[in-house]
């Protein structure tokens, strides 16, 4: 008999992942698609947004409500009662806000001045809709619905106002959903065309530091462009657009961007065949259905919904971010080809390697070798591995190494589209190598280490038993890779150094415990305790003593329960564990 939620799924290498289905009422008529509600995580601080896009796709049109703050780090708030306007790409359940580029609002009439400060509307909740490659809600103050939908590299805007003849449309490239406080642009540029666009670049610096390039087509002419005071600091500018559609109501909008510059986004709109928003809106939810229809499960309606829509939010990145001819900007500023055509990003390492990317493997393979090549170009770029990129720029957000793991996932699993050889390369590079570039905070060398064996608390600056164990982690990584590829000197200088770890296991309470450089244990100390830089600094990245032994599991689980004292002593500790309330 078949329980509630359980998949029924096999997976075989070198195919995708195949399915099996029982019962007539498997899936709806609509497909899969159907089950997916993008509105899941976009209320508190589930940092989700609701807007379109296709499956790792370069562009996400979306709502914003708000450019800054813990809960709008996507830029949208479910509860917020209004909203600022749509911008053209975005980051789905992160805890640091970026992108947001190139905000549109449209507007009924010619209410908007060079005077109007306040271009935000109140919309109809119930209106509001979102599918995988679509969203669409009608602001009320406005007197316009807008729809969203997206191809790879282009998002598209469609608004049917109210009443027909002029409308308006707010353009601002000033607007970006940001991490840091002030301006956040040190160079842009724009040219308005009257024949309907608007094309530009930018410098940005905020999470990352990243250039941008975008180019604007509405399907209407301009017939006044008002420029709007620029705000204190900001270089980019304002536009409030005016439209004659005479006895229209429907005006459409194509946003393409690129890393590049706004020629790279013109020839990427160009490249996308201009397909009408329906169009693009059917082969979005084609481009869902037939992913994430590899995965069939038996289960209550509900738990279907949960499910999917997780699936949903696994698979919206890392995105792709190559232009169509394939070139990108890399993480040095320079114009690059990119390997293979496919270049990713929002890459949140630390996040995704211990499941999403081992998910990929299983359901999206094709995708896997693409992203490893990525890493090592970042790697042959900047010297090292990438930690946590956001539009090809890295960020050096959260601690240790993990493209390790995710490369030796790839290579364990049989992945062979890219060259193993650079890749172990890479890998010793990246755990031996100094990063004299990389900003205060972020790891720079590696001689505490080397001389420890771990990271003592009294010598870094926090997180040092997280950090330990995230770098054991990637030493076991190159030691199976290098033993893969037959360099046993490698894989046996590597094996040794990630059990480094073990001098942190504290004997009597049975947890990764810090520890100084003379030996002494952290005091005082509560093994339930959860730290992090941000909030409540201590040993622990986001985790408790608990959680971060567990973490041992990842690359050492014979050593792990050997230290808990053999399968029984492991059982205990478990049981132990699992009844042990967190405050």
């Amino acid at each position: 008999m078949n329980r509630p939620g359980r998949i029924k799924a096999h997976a075989c290498r070198g195919a995708l992942l195949a399915a099996l289905v029982t019962g007539a009422t498997a899936v709806p008529a609509a497909g899969v698609t159907a089950w997916v509600d993008p509105f899941i995580g976009t209320a508190g601080s589930g940092h989700t947004f609701p807007g379109a896009s296709v499956p790792f796709g370069m562009v996400a049109p979306g709502p914003d409500t708000a450019d800054t703050g813990w809960d709008s780090a996507s830029g949208y708030q479910y509860h917020a009662p209004r909203i600022m306007g749509f911008s053209n790409s975005h980051m789905s359940g992160t805890g640091i806000g970026e992108l947001g580029d190139v905000l549109l609002q449209p507007a009924a009439g010619s209410r908007w001045s060079e005077a109007t400060t306040d271009f935000s509307s109140g919309y109809d909740k119930a209106s509001e809709l979102a599918r995988p490659g679509y969203y669409a809600v009608t602001l009320t103050d406005l007197g316009v619905r807008v729809e969203l939908t997206a191809t790879q590299r282009v998002a598209l805007q469609r608004y049917t106002f109210d009443t027909a003849g002029r409308v308006q449309v707010l353009v601002d490239l000033t607007h970006v959903i940001h991490f840091l406080s002030g301006p956040r642009m040190t160079r842009a540029d724009s040219v308005v065309d009257p024949a309907g666009t608007v094309s530009g670049s930018a410098h940005l610096k905020n999470w990352t530091e990243r250039d941008l390039g975008f180019f604007v087509r509405f399907d209407h002419p301009i017939v006044a462009v008002r420029t709007l005071q620029p705000a204190d600091g900001e270089v980019a500018t304002r536009y409030v657009l005016t439209f004659d559609l005479q006895g229209q109501r429907r005006l459409e909008a194509r946003i393409a961007l690129s890393t590049i510059d706004a020629d790279a986004a013109r020839a990427n709109l160009a490249a996308s065949r201009r397909p009408s928003f329906d169009g693009a809106r059917r082969a979005a939810d084609g481009a869902w259905e037939q992913l994430l229809g590899r995965i069939r499960i038996d289960a209550p309606d509900r738990q279907r919904r949960i499910f999917y829509t997780a699936l949903y939010h696994a698979f919206l990145h890392p995105s792709d971010i190559a232009d169509a001819d394939g070139r990108v900007r890399g993480p040095d500023g320079r114009i690059v080809g990119a390997s293979g055509g496919h270049y990713y990003s929002t890459l949140s390492l630390w996040d995704i390697a211990r499941a999403d990317i081992p998910l990929i493997a299983l359901v999206v393979p094709e995708r896997i070798d693409g992203i490893v090549a990525t890493l090592l170009q970042h790697a042959r770029i900047q010297g090292y591995l990438p930690i946590w990129t956001v539009w090809g720029g890295e960020t050096w957000c959260m601690i240790g190494n993990p493209a390790l793991p995710v490369i030796a996932h790839a290579i364990a699993d049989g992945f062979h589209g890219f060259d193993r050889n650079a890749a172990l390369a890479a890998m010793v590079a990246t755990s031996t190598e100094a990063r004299p570039g990389a900003p205060p905070g972020a790891q720079r060398d590696w001689d505490i280490y080397t001389k420890f064996g771990f990271l003592p608390y009294d010598q870094v600056d926090g997180e040092a038993v997280s950090k330990t164990l995230e770098y054991a982690w990637g030493d076991d990584a190159v030691a199976r890779v290098a033993r893969t590829l037959g360099k046993e000197a490698v894989a046996s200088s590597f094996t040794a150094r990630s059990a480094g770890y073990r001098a942190l296991f504290d004997p009597v309470t049975q947890t990764m415990r810090g520890r100084s450089a003379n030996g002494d244990w952290r005091t005082p100390f509560d093994p339930v305790r959860a730290t992090s830089p941000l909030n409540n600094p201590g040993d622990y990245t986001e985790a408790d003593a608990f959680q971060y032994t567990v973490a041992v599991g990842l690359f050492d689980p014979a050593g792990l329960v050997a230290q808990l004292g053999g399968p029984a002593g492991a059982a205990d500790w478990l049981d132990r564990f699992l009844a042990t309330p967190s405050p």
